[in-house]
């Protein structure tokens, strides 16, 4: 009998730490488990870069806090929408399916059982550059998807890296711009507001230079800048001679006197009579006035001004240059008005009806001399240099 009561208190003992085992077992998974869970659900910090080898083709580099060696990322691009699961090495994923200028939208899970279950949510602007190897001109807004208007003035703020080759040329004449950039590097490029030689219409004032503001993080190679007015233009011809120019005219001779009757004329029954004094001749016309002046030459345009701040100098060299408009030449006085007309020639002497008179001479005046030519228009004054300023490096600013 008190073999039977140990056996059954032995069995009863080694039940119950079965049971108490199995509880601990139990728990111990279910923190496992939550442990795992909290570390996938709970949001890490992810930093964003985009490397790239050479112009416009980069990369989405994510470089997570937290993540494990597995997880899913859903893309959206212009709507659609794409998944997949990617390997995280490193706590590092680079996304290589991607253009310059995307907009993409990422959301990343690390839930296997439910890619919906979103952990991160990312939105992402790919990087684009901008190679200028050709003359562009922004006067007319030929390239205008290439910059923003705002208030007037061009905004070229979109490119992460500018490059300006040798036949890269931007020509913006009286337009101002602001352009900015991580990273601007020019081959000899050029930027300049007119070229050489530009020049108004006659009668109008030459257009000034804009303001020009170039802003980067990093610079490299030679820029031109080219800071320039035009020219104004020429005086407008002068107006072409009108009556009101024309001369007076001369004063009338004065009249014949009646002389002797020369008898009939065989076949005719009419008296002939001579002057005994001539009509004189009229006076000459008066010289006609002096022409129109011509138009004055227009004032030149300004160069327009410019500014340069480049955070990090890499051996980069501006080349940047004013020059003023010069002034319009005046335009040539017009030609004189013209002389008046010759005085009328002295009257013949009176007879009766019936009569004639012979051997009287009526001679009008010469016409008056043309006037002088009218007086040359003034020149136009030469616009004014203005300032360029530079900041390098981060150091103060430098005028000239």
């Amino acid at each position: 009998m008190n073999f039977k009561f140990w056996s059954r208190l032995v069995a009863v003992f080694l039940s119950l730490c079965l049971f108490s085992c199995m509880k601990i077992k139990s728990k111990n998974d279910k923190d496992s488990e939550s442990n795992i869970s909290a570390a996938a659900t709970s949001p890490g910090k992810v930093a964003v870069s985009f490397p790239s080898n050479t112009t416009n083709e980069y990369k989405v580099r994510f470089e997570f806090q937290s993540v494990p060696s597995a997880i899913s990322v859903t893309k959206t691009i212009a709507g659609l929408k794409n998944s997949e699961w990617i390997q995280i090495h490193n706590q590092t994923w680079e996304d290589e399916k991607v253009k310059p200028g995307d907009e993409i939208h990422y959301e990343f899970s690390t839930n296997p059982k439910n890619p919906s279950e979103t952990w991160e949510k990312l939105d992402v602007k790919v990087p684009q550059d901008l190679v200028i190897d050709e003359p562009l001109d922004f006067s007319q807004n030929k390239f205008s998807r290439l910059f923003v208007s705002q208030q007037g003035v061009l905004v070229m703020k979109q490119f992460a890296r500018i490059y300006f080759t040798q036949n890269g040329k931007i020509t913006l004449e009286d337009q101002s711009i602001q352009i900015e950039a991580q990273e601007i590097h020019s081959d000899y490029g050029l930027i300049q507001t007119f070229p050489a030689g530009a020049k108004g219409k006659d009668g109008v004032i030459g257009r000034s230079g804009g303001f020009v503001e170039i802003k980067a993080g990093l610079a490299s190679g030679t820029l031109k800048v080219e800071m320039r007015g035009e020219n104004g233009g020429d005086g407008t011809p002068a107006k072409q001679p009108d009556a009101t120019l024309k001369g007076a005219q001369g004063a009338s001779g004065e009249p014949g006197t009646r002389g002797s009757s020369s008898g009939v004329i065989p076949g005719r029954f009419t008296e002939v009579i001579s002057c005994a004094v001539q009509p004189t001749r009229g006076l000459h016309g008066q010289p006609g006035l002096r022409g129109y002046s011509g138009g004055n030459g227009q004032r030149g345009g300004s160069s327009g001004s410019l500014l340069v701040q480049i955070s990090q100098d890499k051996s980069f060299s501006l080349l940047a240059t004013t020059h003023v408009g010069q002034g319009g030449f005046g335009a040539p006085g017009g030609e004189g008005g013209a002389g008046g007309e010759g005085g009328a020639p002295g009257a013949l002497p009176y007879v009766r009806s019936g009569i004639e008179t012979a051997e009287c001479n009526q001679f009008p005046g010469p016409p008056g001399p043309k006037g002088e030519t009218g007086l040359t228009g003034s020149a136009g004054a030469d616009g004014e240099k203005q300032k360029i300023c530079e900041i390098k490096n981060q150091q103060e600013k430098e005028c000239y």
